[in-house]
């Protein structure tokens, strides 16, 4: 089947963040979330989804905000004095990997580490992407492809085709990660379209009708709302609580919540 897939990224990163994300769920809207499991909010947010067997999880991986799932000594190049991830901008984490400042072996046991916390936790791990879009770099494919392998996760997001410049670029980092999974022979689903990159964390009414219309085959919807201001949202000037009306909103167009299609082969 083809159609859209509305994905809601950051659950567990902050109440805010969840309370929206759960109540869009609850609502018909949000089929589907993406996971940050290395937050303080991880208790919370498990029991959260465990009330809500329909929505579909994914992990996002994280090496941005909060601290490692793993001791501070075992991946001491992916945080700061204070043993957390450096938060910021994503693309001043792309620049430190891309430089070599953080080590991909470390990489590599952080992500495994926080795919297996929401495995051991009991979360049937259904897709899997990366705050900031991180795992598109070409240093990490190899890493992802084996952890898709090597946890059996047969959905991921890569940009195929999308809007505004960061669009391109991702676009060109993900032919090489698609390239990847094919050589490995790999069953993977893509979404053939992503949206929403033009307008991340800043969607109104407007603008997501705009955005709707260029859905076309399997497509994706990226959405980060919040039910309020939060410090992760001001850093980053996401109008979360705006995103969470134009969703809820009695103006808002019908939403096909379909499988995806698109075979990594």
């Amino acid at each position: 089947m083809r159609g859209l897939t509305i994905t809601a990224d950051d659950f567990g990163l902050c109440p805010e963040v969840n309370d929206a994300i759960c109540l869009l769920h609850d609502r018909g809207v949000v089929s589907r979330t993406s996971f940050m499991v290395n937050t303080e909010h991880f208790d919370a947010s498990v029991a959260a989804l465990r009330r809500r067997p329909g929505l579909q999880v994914g992990v996002h991986l994280n090496l941005t905000d909060g601290r490692p799932v793993l001791p501070v000594e075992r991946v001491r190049s992916l945080v700061n004095a204070r043993g957390t991830f450096r938060g910021g901008r994503h693309c001043g984490v792309a620049l430190r990997i891309l430089s070599h400042r953080m080590r991909r072996d470390e990489i590599r046991r952080e992500w495994e580490a926080q795919i297996g916390r929401a495995r051991d936790a009991g979360i049937a791990i259904m897709h899997l992407n990366a705050h900031g879009h991180l795992h598109l770099l070409p240093p990490l494919h190899g890493i992802v492809v084996d952890l898709m392998e090597q946890f059996g996760i047969h959905d991921l997001r890569v940009v195929l085709a999308g809007e505004s410049v960061r669009g391109f670029a991702f676009r060109l980092c993900s032919r090489g990660l698609v390239a990847a999974i094919r050589r490995r022979g790999l069953a993977v689903s893509f979404a053939d379209r992503i949206l929403g990159l033009g307008h991340q964390g800043a969607l109104d009414r407007a603008r997501l009708t705009t955005v709707l219309t260029q859905s076309t085959g399997a497509s994706e919807l990226l959405v980060h709302p919040a039910t309020g201001a939060n410090a992760y949202h001001r850093r980053w000037r996401y109008r979360g609580e705006q995103e969470l009306d134009a969703l809820l909103g009695d103006a808002r167009p019908p939403f096909v919540q379909e499988s995806r299609t698109g075979d990594g082969r």
